[in-house]
């Protein structure tokens, strides 16, 4: 191209160092930098991007630091993707640095900043911090989305703070934003481990209304609070509705039924579903033959047990699922 008189341009320069960072050739990308900045072009957003989405947050960093050294001002779009990654690969500290380094540069977080930190504060165990972020995020009048509201959600159940992910739910809802199958995934989650099955239920049902389907997660989690509750005839009616919608149960799915009808000590309906989990090709895990071959060893149903066990041995390598 340049041999034939013609000038790359910004475009060009963009599409190639993408292809380099997507192949993982980082000094040639970088090469590419300093020529696009001798061409009188400013490439750091897009190489701090290709370089956060490989995982190269060192890089990242380093050309941060090259940028503030030129005195070029990096924008929110560049902070977010190194903050972004670092949260993903679980420094949230240096996540947080970050953070407090944008306000302290003027440089103003917006909603994928607050959504990203706000995941990060609760995923480190600072609660307190993130429904902090939220509030302040709101006096900015910058609106939290669905991934703010949804990534708080989860973090509280996860810790067990069931109440206080409703009434962040409730806010979320006040404000017209609508739930998403993975905000109602958390929501129905921690209904369940907190045995409220019948709110559980509900949440399931009001999925519908607001244009939400359920997965695969969805069903097995309310199935599992079910189980847990040894309410397994509850399980198995959510397991035939997860049928009737043409949604495909998978190992989890057939292992907590199977594991519920062995706690209740009804081991023929565990047998026939096991029967039924092969036969539609899904592959048990040894969590599914453990829950069997325990309950059968306890009846002194030892002849069963071992023909279990030869079903455990000839799957094993083959079609047995990584637990």
């Amino acid at each position: 191209m340049v041999e034939t008189g013609c000038r790359p341009d910004v475009v060009t320069f963009t599409t190639l160092m993408n292809g380099l960072c997507c192949e993982g050739r980082v000094l040639q990308a970088l090469a590419l930098v300093d020529r696009m900045v001798e061409e009188g072009h400013q490439p750091y957003g897009t190489i701090i991007n290709g370089l956060c989405k490989m995982g190269d947050t060192e890089s990242a960093l380093n050309l941060l630091s090259k940028m503030e050294e030129t005195h070029i001002k990096a924008h929110v779009v560049i902070y977010n993707a190194i903050i972004d990654r670092l949260c993903k690969d679980g420094h949230h500290i240096h996540a947080q640095n970050l953070f407090t380094e944008m306000h302290d540069k003027g440089i103003f977080p917006d909603v994928i900043t607050y959504s990203g930190m706000i995941d990060s504060f609760c995923r480190s165990g600072r609660w307190t911090d993130a429904e902090q972020l939220l509030r302040d995020m709101i006096e900015r009048q910058i609106n939290p989305d669905v991934v703010t509201f949804s990534a708080l959600i989860n973090a509280l159940v996860k810790e067990g703070k069931v109440s206080e992910a409703e009434e962040i739910y409730g806010d979320m809802l006040r404000r017209g934003i609508f739930p998403t199958t993975i905000t109602y995934n958390s929501m129905i989650d921690g209904f369940c481990k907190q045995d409220r099955l019948n709110d559980a239920k509900r949440m399931l049902d009001s999925m519908a209304s607001k244009s939400c389907s359920p997965d695969v997660v969805t069903f097995s989690t309310l199935i599992n609070g079910y189980c847990k509750a040894k309410r397994v005839d509850n399980g198995m009616e959510i397991f035939c509705e997860m049928h009737r919608r043409g949604i495909v149960a998978n190992t989890v799915t057939y292992t907590t039924l199977i594991h519920g009808f062995c706690q209740v000590g009804d081991l023929d309906a565990a047998q026939d579903l096991l029967n039924v989990m092969i036969s539609s090709g899904v592959a048990p895990n040894y969590i599914t033959f453990q829950s069997m071959l325990a309950s059968l060893c306890s009846k002194k149903e030892l002849r069963k047990a071992f023909a279990i066990l030869e079903d455990l041995q000839k799957s094993e390598g083959h079609h047995l699922e990584d637990e």
